[in-house]
């Protein structure tokens, strides 16, 4: 690896009790692969300089709580929300979290037509 840490573009895989990330660099070498465990999660993003992040657009938010990829904007990241029929094309190979991490981080820089509006998540 050449490249610099920094995260350009960061997938979430979210689950229910932790998170999965995948990140890469401009030179799109890995530069973040772990598990987060949700009361983790926004300080861990919120320590990222300004980037991408893909997650797969989900209904399931926490009651009483904005929506994450709201919480995430003000930190200056751009959120992109993948369908979840669009993920698929994205799996490299046997799903697990963390492909489906890779999956949506992926997509996170691809044309825009499968991706929703920033606001759910």
């Amino acid at each position: 690896m050449n490249g610099s840490k920094t995260v350009v573009r960061l997938g979430i895989n979210l689950g229910e009790n932790s998170f999965h990330l995948w990140g890469v660099n401009e030179q799109d070498e890995q530069v973040v692969k772990e598990p987060v465990r949700r009361s983790g999660l926004m300080r861990k993003v919120a320590k990222l300089p300004a980037c991408l992040i893909g997650m797969e657009a989900w209904n399931g938010g926490v009651r009483g709580r904005p929506p994450l990829g709201t919480r995430v904007q003000p930190h200056g990241h751009e959120v992109r929300l993948m369908a979840p029929q669009f993920i698929k094309g994205y799996v490299k190979s046997n799903q697990n979290d963390h492909q489906d991490t890779e999956a949506i981080g992926d997509g996170g820089g691809a044309c825009q037509h499968a991706f929703l509006d920033g606001q759910d998540g």
